[in-house]
């Protein structure tokens, strides 16, 4: 669960710019209660990693993963805009790359997550390195 900790990590502070529902550490925390309720209320056995992508694959529905954000002086990014790449920085991180003359967009896109589903998938089923 370390990697899965880190990647939450990650959109920490996003919470000022999503939707209430969108929440990420709530989002979360929601389902792993769900999900520890049921396995503790199981009478099969369920492995950890039965249970962790079980987890992983609640998660990667949740619409916090649909916003984009970028610093610019456009609505629409271009060549000069920073773009939020939540695999490779916190938004904490990103939040602090912004000049005066840049401003930051944040909107949610109904169209595929930046990075994929499954790029999000193979991250957190990965082991820390």
């Amino acid at each position: 669960m370390p990697q899965f900790i880190k990647w939450l990590g990650k959109y920490d502070g996003l919470e000022m710019y999503a939707d209430d529902e969108d929440d990420p550490q709530l989002c979360v925390r929601k389902i792993v209660r769900k999900n520890l309720a049921h396995f503790l209320n199981s009478t099969s056995i369920i492995t950890a990693a039965v249970i962790k992508e079980k987890i992983v694959d609640e998660v990667l529905q949740q619409k916090f993963l649909f916003y984009r954000a970028h610093w610019g002086i456009s609505r629409i990014p271009d060549c000069t805009s920073r773009i939020w790449k939540p695999l490779e920085q916190s938004w904490f991180s990103f939040i602090q790359l912004g000049t005066v003359k840049q401003d930051l967009h944040v909107w949610f896109s109904e169209k595929n997550p930046q990075p994929s589903l499954e790029e999000h998938r193979k991250y957190l089923l990965s082991e820390p390195v």
